[in-house]
């Protein structure tokens, strides 16, 4: 179950095969693959050790993982730039984690676009993102929704602020250039300056102070939410979360090691020291929309960026 790319199968009994007791004929549990692989974890099995950095094998996990996370930035990338997502729709980010696959169209030369509709399809791009990653889907249905609605804004912010830092600009932007943030209609500024200028430059400055790497990028990126310590998470969810995190974790030091030799171990840390920037990040992003709403802001977000918010009001 572990090495699949396919999304797993869901109960459609609501993930309540095993409390009808001992197999008996009767109970066709045997053939749910996502209730059998939620009982394995909870009878705490691991992943196998070919997965697991050891000194045999260290140097052909890192090389696997991070060629993995590279395909997948890759093609995040290019939906980003050449397509657009659903249109004439507004999703939420439970609609989108029912889709089986999410279908995108081929962007049209010259075709426009504003905040809200780059707010909106580089939402759509995030979620999609992590629902490819076998740990997001082999987690139950809650937790699943716990944790992309906890970590997208925070994982979208990544990604943009590491095309600024790549494009040697100062502050994040959509790729065309628009603005992160909404225009509003007030003649004078009711927000502060101050505030809206740590959200567009905070991150892309101290990426470009640690001078991150592209394969720091990509641990960083999918470490960002393979995090057991997520609030609410059912036990089985903060297991399997924490497998995987020890694993890209030791790939991150594994890189930083073999990058940096004896200096590895300051940088995993440094490296590791950047999500609490993240934090203060989103912190001001929610600060800047609880802000506008207090102000009765004429500006309108997707159901998938208010969705992002809540999750962050309910925490």
């Amino acid at each position: 179950m572990i090495t699949r790319t396919a999304p797993l199968r869901k109960c459609h009994l609501g993930e309540r095969c095993f409390d009808n007791g001992p197999y008996n004929g009767k109970n066709k549990y045997l053939n749910c693959q996502f209730c059998r692989f939620q009982k394995c974890l909870r009878n705490k099995m691991t992943l196998p050790s070919y997965l697991l950095f050891t000194d045999q094998n260290k140097e052909k996990c890192l090389e696997a993982v991070i060629t993995s996370l590279n395909e997948l930035d890759t093609i995040r990338g290019k939906y980003l730039i050449d397509f657009l997502a659903p249109t004439g729709t507004d999703l939420s980010i439970n609609e989108i984690l029912n889709m089986e696959k999410v279908v995108y169209i081929e962007k049209p030369t010259g075709h426009p676009m504003n905040f809200n509709s780059w707010a909106f399809h580089s939402s759509v791009i995030t979620v999609d993102f992590m629902k490819k990653f076998a740990f997001v889907n082999l987690l139950r249905a809650e937790d699943q929704r716990i944790v992309i609605k906890e970590c997208y804004v925070k994982l979208g912010a990544l990604f943009g602020s590491n095309r600024a830092f790549k494009s040697r600009k100062g502050s994040l932007s959509f790729p065309d250039g628009t603005d992160l943030l909404p225009k509003t209609e007030w003649p004078n500024p009711r927000i502060s300056p101050k505030l809206e200028n740590r959200i567009r430059s905070r991150l892309v400055g101290r990426l470009a102070e640690l001078n991150v790497t592209h394969e720091e990028f990509l641990l960083l990126s999918v470490l960002l939410f393979c995090n057991p310590a997520i609030s609410n998470l059912s036990d089985n969810g903060k297991f399997l979360l924490g497998i995987y995190q020890n694993m890209y974790g030791a790939a991150l030091l594994q890189y930083c090691l073999y990058k940096y030799q004896h200096n590895g171990p300051a940088r995993y840390a440094d490296l590791l020291g950047f999500y609490s920037v993240i934090g203060k990040h989103y912190d001001d992003v929610i600060q800047y929309y609880v802000l506008l709403q207090v102000l009765q802001s004429t500006v309108e977000v997707k159901k998938i960026v208010q969705d992002g918010i809540e999750a962050a009001y309910k925490n």
